[in-house]
């Protein structure tokens, strides 16, 4: 029996993501074997519910309507483990964009980040507003060559571990960079540890290496302890929008 095309290239994409040693194994299964009685289809349903208000992704679409909720599995799912613990699920609906299996994985295998969706939330005022629209409108104040991917980035891992990242840029050598923005000094020690986390998450859930994610803080002006506390970490600083402040 020959399988979908579409079929056949999630195969080969697994495969290649094993023999290079990026996931530690697959597994693929028939609805019916993984699923064969009511109650196990019950049983994963729930915790689908639960890893969703819990990661903050919308699957009640995907794994049922809006009117019933969970109730059934779609055709194509793929669930995404580590240690043993359910990380990522798919299909779902992230900041208001879909993402399915054959995308994630592509995007994997292209050493790309599948969450830089820009998150969809409630328009804020003021001078960080301001200043996160400057820098994503004109990259080039922080450096040449920037492209923008995507702003109030959604990160995610277990309970607690949920955040956004201010913007997400791709600098000319192909690798991200992570902006937290503050527009006071006193901000920017909160700042670091968020960029941290941030990082963490980001690298974690996109299946990238941290050489590949570089970090930032933006503010008006930075002191040169914040900036030395920064450095000590790899966290590159800048001062943007200081005539406004």
């Amino acid at each position: 029996m020959r399988f979908a095309p579409r079929h056949e290239r999630i195969c080969l994409i697994l495969s290649d993501l094993e023999l290079s040693s990026r996931i530690s194994g697959s597994t693929i299964l028939q609805r019916q074997d993984a699923f064969p009685t009511n109650e196990a289809e019950k049983e994963i349903l729930e915790r689908l519910r639960d890893f969703s208000l819990r990661h903050h992704v919308k699957l009640s679409r995907v794994f049922g309507s809006n009117r019933y909720g969970f109730s059934y599995l779609p055709p194509e799912f793929m669930f995404v483990y580590e240690d043993g613990e359910l990380r990522e699920v798919f299909p779902c609906e992230i900041e208001g964009t879909y993402v399915d299996v054959l995308e994630f994985l592509e995007r994997i295998v292209r050493g790309e980040a599948w969450t830089v969706h820009s998150a969809v939330r409630r328009k804020e005022r003021g001078k960080h507003m301001e200043l996160v629209d400057q820098i994503a409108k004109d990259p080039d104040v922080l450096e040449p060559g920037l492209k923008l991917c995507g702003r109030n980035v959604h990160v995610s891992r277990e309970f607690g571990e949920v955040g956004y990242v201010d913007l997400v840029f791709m600098d000319r050598d192909g690798t991200y960079l992570l902006v937290e923005v503050k527009v006071k000094p006193e901000e920017i020690d909160k700042a670091i540890g968020q960029i941290l986390r941030h990082r963490l998450l980001f690298a974690s859930q996109n299946l990238l290496q941290p050489e590949k994610i570089r970090m930032a803080i933006v503010c008006p002006f930075v002191p040169s302890q914040s900036r030395k506390i920064c450095e000590e970490v790899g966290i590159q600083c800048f001062e943007v929008g200081r005539e406004n402040v």
